[in-house]
């Protein structure tokens, strides 16, 4: 696996919650227009300093650059809560554990 992390910094912290409802809402109806090969995403938050994380999640690295093409056009999710991207990485993701469900 792979994933896209979009570091968002500078925005106002009283403001946080309008960022997350934007990005909450681009999910609703499932992954944005073009994203189809995407797995996952997480939000990350530190609410204190503003400062937002943005993880995507690709099987491999190819979906994850096709995919980067989408991303990168993707409009700021509220201009007016400011913030602005800090930086874009890449990672592997060697080792991937999630709890199984009881149940």
């Amino acid at each position: 696996m792979h994933a896209r992390v979009v570091t968002l910094v500078g925005g106002d912290p009283t403001r946080v919650d309008e960022i997350v409802a934007a990005v909450r809402d681009r999910f609703t109806a499932g992954a944005p227009e073009g994203l189809d090969e995407m797995r996952g995403f997480w939000m990350l938050v530190d609410r204190q300093r503003a400062q937002i994380l943005g993880v995507s999640l690709f099987d491999d690295r190819a979906s994850l650059q096709r995919a980067s093409k989408v991303l990168d056009q993707l409009p700021h999710p509220a201009p007016d809560a400011g913030g602005r991207p800090a930086s874009i990485d890449i990672y592997e993701i060697p080792v991937h554990y999630e709890r199984p469900s009881s149940g």
